[in-house]
């Protein structure tokens, strides 16, 4: 076998890499413009967008909130499934008696006392003018669903 007179006759190549390059940039477009596509997610409300709460006022030495549920899935405050938390002016948080609660669909609307003790129902002391930290936790998957500071 000649192997110069192999390499000597070359003009099936240059329309063999053609066809390979065109394939290639062709499967490559194919690709980026299916991504782009098939990704586009529709935008969500964040969790903390999903729940507001707001001060409701200082009755009776006992501080209220309204908790509203704007969008998303329900709120299951029975059988401990969500957990309510109060933090007054960056203290350490207290644990919000919230079994009368129940569920929160989207569109409900309940006020809450802030009650720190199941048994005794034991106000959070809070004041006019303090800065409340509240928070609401699934506490089956142990993620924060709302997380908001309010001033009363």
């Amino acid at each position: 076998m000649d192997f110069k007179n192999l390499f000597k006759n070359d003009h099936a190549i240059s329309p063999v890499i053609g066809v390979i390059l065109t394939v290639t940039i062709t499967i490559i477009l194919a690709v980026a413009i299916a991504s782009s596509v098939f990704s586009q997610n529709v935008a969500q409300p964040s969790l903390n967008e999903q729940v507001n709460i707001k001060a409701a006022g200082i009755e009776s030495g006992t501080a209220y909130i309204t908790l509203e549920q704007l969008a998303g899935g329900k709120l299951n405050f029975e059988d401990s499934k969500a957990k309510l938390t109060a933090s007054v002016k960056g203290t350490n948080s207290v644990e919000i008696y919230s079994a009368d609660l129940g569920e929160l669909n989207a569109g409900d609307s309940k006020k809450v006392g802030l009650l720190q003790n199941i048994e005794t129902k034991t106000p959070v002391n809070v004041s006019k003018g303090d800065n409340v930290n509240i928070k609401i936790t699934d506490t089956e998957t142990n993620q924060v669903v709302c997380d908001k500071d309010i001033k009363f």
